[in-house]
């Protein structure tokens, strides 16, 4: 559509001699009018802001990766908790035996570790399962990868 005067509207503005001056040598340069050249440059000056705003999606992919960041941390956390608590529970379980039974030597700890190991096993294989880590067919165990 022509610019005439029912689509345009007059923009007035007052530039310093020497950015006129600047203008009109590019306006020249690039073979335009000084009022197609302020139009131009106007938009593209606005559509530079418009991109350097983050736009929502970029902004949803950020709070994204923040949420991800603060489960792992979570998660990491978790591990480290339950790794803990295993190394306790077998130190627990030393400590208890020779509270129990003052004077006890290596070989009798050792002992009483094998002889707890079925029941050991089998609240671990139960924990495993529960957690979805591994499911059981019959006697067997495998690792599921699903949970």
């Amino acid at each position: 559509m022509p610019n005439t005067k029912k689509t345009t509207q007059t923009a007035t503005a007052y530039p310093t001699v020497e950015q006129y001056d600047r203008w009109k040598s590019r306006a020249n340069e690039m073979d335009m009018s000084m009022s197609e050249f302020i139009q131009a440059m106007t938009e593209a000056g606005l559509k530079k802001f418009e991109r350097d705003r983050p736009d929502e999606a970029f902004q949803e992919v950020r709070r994204q990766r923040d949420e991800y960041y603060r489960q792992r941390q979570e998660a990491e956390a978790r591990v480290r908790q339950l790794e803990k608590q295993l190394q306790r529970t077998e130190r627990g379980d030393i400590e208890d035996y020779i509270q129990n039974n003052p004077g006890v030597d290596v070989q009798e700890i050792i002992q009483h570790l094998l002889n707890d190991v079925p029941s050991r096993v089998a609240d671990y294989l139960d924990d495993l399962e529960t957690a979805g880590t591994i499911k059981q067919e019959g006697d067997q165990y495998y690792f599921n990868a699903e949970g």
